[in-house]
C-alpha cells in the first residue's frame, strides 16, 4: 500500500535538495509503511471466518482445541475453533463437556456426573467421577479424544469413556498372575 510520502514530506524544505537523504528515509518509509498494513489488518487476523488458514489451528490452541486434524476441510476447522470459542465459558462443566464432544464427534454424547452441591463438611471424599459415552471418535484419534476430555474436565476428577459398546477409558493393562490373566485399570 502506497501511503504517499509522508515521512520524508515531514522534512525540512532544505533538507529534501539532499537525494541521498530522500532515498535513506524512504527506506525507513517503506519499513513503517509495512508495519502499519499489517496493524490494518489485525483486526482481521483474529476473526476466524477471515483469518488466514494458518492462523486458524494456532487461535485453536489459545482456545483449548489444540488437535484439530489439519486434514479436515478449513470450513469444519473454522467452525470447531468458533464453536470452541463458544463454549469457553461452560468449559470443565457437563454442559461444556458434551458440547465438545458432539462438536467433535458429530453425534449424541451421554455425559453422567457424580458431582454435587453439598453442605460445608458434607461433601463426599471422592473427588468426583463421570461417564461418557458417544457413538464414534469423529475426526479424533482414540488418543485425541482422551487428550481433550482430560484437558477439559477438572484434574482431580476421573472419568470412563465409552465408544459404542468400547470402554476407551480407563484403558485396562492385562497381566499373568500366577498363571491366571488379571485385569487392573490404568489412568
Amino acid at each position: 500500500m502506497n501511503r504517499g510520502r509522508w515521512l520524508i514530506d515531514q522534512l525540512p524544505v532544505a533538507m529534501l535538495d539532499d537525494d541521498f537523504l530522500v532515498r535513506f528515509l524512504g527506506i525507513f518509509q517503506e519499513l513503517a509503511d509495512s508495519f502499519m498494513v499489517q496493524a490494518d489488518n489485525m483486526e482481521h487476523l483474529l476473526d476466524v471466518a477471515v483469518t488466514p488458514e494458518p492462523m486458524v489451528r494456532f487461535m485453536g490452541a489459545w482456545l483449548g482445541a489444540r488437535t484439530i486434524d489439519p486434514s479436515l476441510d478449513h470450513q469444519t476447522q473454522r467452525r470447531i475453533v468458533r464453536e470452541q470459542g463458544q463454549m469457553l465459558p461452560w468449559r470443565g462443566t457437563v454442559r461444556g463437556l458434551r458440547q465438545l464432544l458432539e462438536l467433535i464427534t458429530g453425534g449424541p454424547v451421554v455425559v453422567v456426573d457424580s458431582g454435587g452441591v453439598y453442605a460445608e463438611g458434607d461433601a463426599p471424599e471422592n473427588p468426583g467421577h463421570v461417564h461418557i459415552e458417544v457413538l464414534s471418535n469423529g475426526w479424533a484419534t482414540d488418543d485425541d479424544l482422551v487428550a481433550l476430555i482430560l484437558a477439559d474436565l477438572p484434574a482431580a476428577v476421573s472419568f470412563e469413556l465409552f465408544i459404542g459398546e468400547r470402554k476407551l477409558w480407563p484403558k485396562e493393562r492385562h497381566a499373568m498372575a500366577g498363571g491366571a490373566m488379571t485385569t487392573e485399570a490404568t489412568e
